[in-house]
């Protein structure tokens, strides 16, 4: 009876993993296609303009910063990368960000799916959408939502390697938006030192437990 429970378990299990397989990717898919479908707009000289030119120097060898006034870093060396695959042009950053977007709404579900039903965790993915933006203010929100994923990750941890991988991810936070990098750069710590309290005392109470 106990391996058939188990089996049970098992598969109830594996039926829930695979739901969550697809309706992640359902959600990233479609998400792709939204963001992807008003790409082709007019240039906004200040607030896109200026970070793709701040790219074009990166690639001629300055370096943000130290040679020009930029923003935090991180975008310069992301759009470097689009404009290595598309040539420099607007093309290849907002097709670039039109999939990071994405991504976000997929990891956006998944904190909810941690806290509510599958359907319930649709509302703030819908409210999301339900909102456009031009990519180059989105910086703010997927820094905002890598943060309160990489706080979560490491509540949940239950290994070294899971907290070092949040501490990288950690690290692009800083690379984008240095306020909320300096946020984590000190709650990540004291939640690494809260587990090690808590896994501390919880290895005490056992060791007063009598063996039988």
């Amino acid at each position: 009876m106990g391996h058939q429970k188990n089996a049970a378990i098992h598969q109830d299990t594996q039926k829930l993993n695979y739901r969550f397989i697809f309706g992640l990717l359902v959600i990233v898919l479609g998400s792709a296609a939204y963001f992807l479908s008003y790409c082709q707009c007019d240039v906004n000289i200040w607030d896109e303009g200026i970070p793709l030119s701040g790219t074009e120097r990166l690639l001629n060898g300055q370096r943000p910063i130290r040679d020009f006034i930029s923003y935090p870093p991180g975008r310069y060396f992301l759009y470097s990368l689009a404009f290595k695959v598309t040539g420099i042009n607007t093309t290849g950053p907002r097709r670039m960000m039109a999939l990071l977007s994405a991504l976000l709404a997929g990891c956006i579900w998944t904190l909810s799916r941690r806290l509510t039903t599958a359907k319930m965790a649709l509302i703030p993915v819908l409210l999301y959408l339900l909102m456009p933006m031009h990519y180059y203010y989105r910086f703010f929100t997927m820094m905002l939502v890598l943060m309160v994923f990489v706080i979560d990750w490491q509540f949940r941890s239950e290994s070294n390697r899971q907290l070092i991988a949040a501490g990288l991810l950690g690290v692009i936070v800083l690379w984008f938006r240095v306020f909320l990098g300096h946020f984590l750069c000190v709650v990540l710590p004291a939640i690494a030192l809260y587990r090690l309290y808590t896994n501390r005392e919880s290895n005490r109470f056992r060791d007063w437990i009598p063996s039988s």
